[in-house]
């Protein structure tokens, strides 16, 4: 099927009909919203042009943009029967825990927070290349592959053949100077040059390639192609709808939040399963909740605005213009952003090494 869309929309426009704003003087139409970005002048725009990107879910055919097509249909139903009747949300469960998972894992937020997350650890393992950690697993690494190298020499060899030659002092002699050469390479830092360029060059090609696009377009296509259901481990087990009579909800470029056990805000997918609680306003009078507890929602209306503009990659988007909110984006924006923390990210890197929870000296 040849390409057709090539604006991909990664916040649905039924999402943003819910935040429209009057068209703006000389600028007949409809479906206006406004546009609050960290480095511009808030300003509103026709939802054709606003959460969108050329080619964003890849240049050869419309298959995500057409399926991303049939879930907004479904989607915008269930978000009216919901505006028109709060206290029946519970009949959407099923259907707003997808939802809420592919909100999250469409976005340009989720895409670049994935490339942020992944070059930094890239970029933490070319830094430590050098350390004690990263030098004992690459001794690790060569004595396995050594004990390899010896077992395929061998294993023409019946058992008591191969302990003769292992035990001879010729294999012996050639073994101490085999080892003699690697330790004498690990302690000239060969290896830690090796493996930081290593390391530094594949985080400038994810930086300056779609290689992490089209991964990321795959697993979407993937999601989608296997259901498209949000997993049972982080499904939330209850519902809730916060109204504001104010309409002061605005909608995040990054689709949900979530808090954690901890009571801190973050995106929702880096959390991975450490949740209370997800967000998503639908309108500015009124946010989803799901939570895994039946008590009520940990934020009021100010907390939910504050998380919603916290974890914006680069924009919100409102019905009305407002000072307060264009100073608010300037400053706030993508302050809420780690996908993993930085305690977080010296694990996996450790990991990496080969030794889980320990120090990267």
């Amino acid at each position: 099927m040849g390409k057709q869309k090539e604006n991909n929309h990664f916040i649905s426009r039924f999402q943003l009909k819910h935040f429209l704003c009057a068209p703006p003087p000389k600028k007949p139409g409809k479906n206006y919203v406004w546009v609050y970005d960290a480095k511009r002048a808030p300003e509103p725009r026709n939802i054709r042009f606003v959460a969108s990107s050329p080619n964003f879910y890849g240049e050869d055919d419309d298959i995500l943009e057409d399926a991303f097509a049939k879930i907004e249909g479904r989607s915008g139903s269930i978000f009216k029967d919901i505006l028109a009747n709060p206290t029946g949300i519970s009949r959407h469960s099923k259907e707003l825990g997808d939802l809420f998972w592919i909100l999250a894992f469409r976005t340009r937020s989720m895409r670049e927070r994935i490339r942020g997350s992944v070059t930094s650890a890239i970029s933490l393992m070319a830094e430590t290349a050098s350390s004690k950690l990263a030098r004992t697993r690459y001794k690790e690494a060569i004595d396995e592959r050594l004990e390899k190298e010896i077992s395929k020499e061998l294993s023409g060899l019946n058992v008591f053949d191969r302990l003769r030659v292992k035990n001879s002092a010729e294999f012996q002699s050639r073994l101490r100077f085999v080892r003699t050469q690697i330790e004498g390479a690990l302690t000239s830092g060969v290896f830690d040059d090796v493996m930081r360029t290593g390391f530094e060059r594949t985080a400038r090609f994810l930086e300056n390639t779609t290689a992490l696009d089209e991964g990321h377009n795959e697993g979407l296509r993937g999601f989608l192609d296997s259901g498209g259901q949000c997993p049972d481990s982080i499904r939330p087990a209850h519902w809730h709808v916060i109204p504001s009579d104010e309409r002061n909800f605005v909608l995040s470029d990054a689709g949900t939040f979530a808090v954690t056990s901890s009571g801190s805000i973050c995106p929702l997918i880096g959390i991975s399963s450490d949740w209370n609680e997800v967000y998503l306003p639908i309108s500015p009078s009124m946010t989803v909740v799901g939570a895994r507890h039946s008590d009520r929602p940990k934020l009021n209306v100010t907390e939910i605005v504050t998380g919603s503009i916290s974890t914006s990659y680069e924009e919100f988007y409102a019905e009305v213009y407002s000072q307060q909110l264009g100073e608010r984006a300037s400053k706030e924006i993508n302050t809420a952003n780690e996908l993993i923390g930085s305690t977080a990210l010296k694990g996996v890197v450790a990991g990496a090494w080969g030794r889980r929870g320990s120090e990267l000296t």
